[in-house]
């Protein structure tokens, strides 16, 4: 009776999200459109008082850990799980309280890191594709729209721990006093995205040294990411789609 067929000497297995998961496909556009909905309802949200903006926020989060922890390991899960699901229990408390800066800064810092792990395991998975596929570009846009994330966070808490290092129009950024987690700073991610497509409107603008650099290395990272990566996966992508309709033309006409 003949064995299992075995997988090719020096082939990659592809990755594929475990049966228990609750994004089994899907997962990158699914973040790619709540990040999208965040900034697009976001702001307006926020203006109106609603608390779909930090719901929304929250969500992308949720779909961040949800991609972590499913792309890893057995081993890794639960040290995946105790480190970064308390920062989206706290996030979730914060929503209904009056935080201090201190648990605001704990929890910024802990969805940047989210956002961060989240970025390499993306990185990681796109490393060990031999070619490129649309669901790899659909993972480096969402490490490209990430980027935007990770900026807004320290951005944010720049603002915490030193008031004033962002000026709108001339004028402080927020009031000072306790705020609810997540609205914080709104206009700061709209800040982190305009930089990172360096459109650079000028009406937020930094007010010292360590948030002028930051701008900096947000709008080169954004120029070398979308030069380089994009640029050679999009170009692997469109050769394999041409590679294999010439080899589906050339089937038919042999068969024909």
């Amino acid at each position: 009776m003949p064995g299992p067929a075995s997988q090719p000497a020096g082939a990659r297995i592809p990755w594929s999200l475990p049966p228990w998961s609750i994004f089994k496909r899907g997962a990158y556009s699914t973040l790619i459109a709540l990040i999208l909905l965040d900034l697009l309802f976001g702001p307006f949200l926020v203006e109106r008082g609603s608390p779909g903006s930090p719901l929304l926020t929250l969500l992308v989060f949720i779909v961040l850990f949800s991609i972590l922890i499913s792309g890893s390991s057995k081993k890794a899960r639960p040290i995946i799980c105790g480190v970064f699901l308390p920062v989206l229990l706290l996030d979730h408390w914060m929503l209904l309280q009056e935080p201090s800066t201190g648990l605001r800064l704990v929890s910024l810092a802990g969805n940047l890191l989210i956002c961060i792990a989240t970025q390499a395991a993306v990185v990681m998975r796109l490393h060990q594709r031999t070619h490129a596929t649309l669901d790899a570009l659909l993972g480096a846009v969402c490490v490209y729209l990430l980027i935007g994330y990770d900026f807004y966070l320290l951005y944010d808490m720049l603002e915490l721990i030193h008031p004033g290092s962002f000026l709108i129009l001339g004028q402080l950024l927020t009031a000072p006093g306790p705020e609810p987690h997540l609205l914080d700073c709104p206009q700061l991610l709209y800040f982190s995205f305009v930089t990172l497509t360096t459109l650079g409107y000028g009406d937020i603008a930094p007010t010292w040294s360590l948030p002028r650099s930051l701008v900096v290395i947000e709008a080169l990272i954004s120029q070398l990411f979308t030069a380089i990566l994009f640029s050679i996966l999009v170009s692997s992508y469109m050769a394999n789609s041409w590679s294999r309709s010439f080899s589906e033309r050339r089937t038919g006409k042999k068969s024909g």
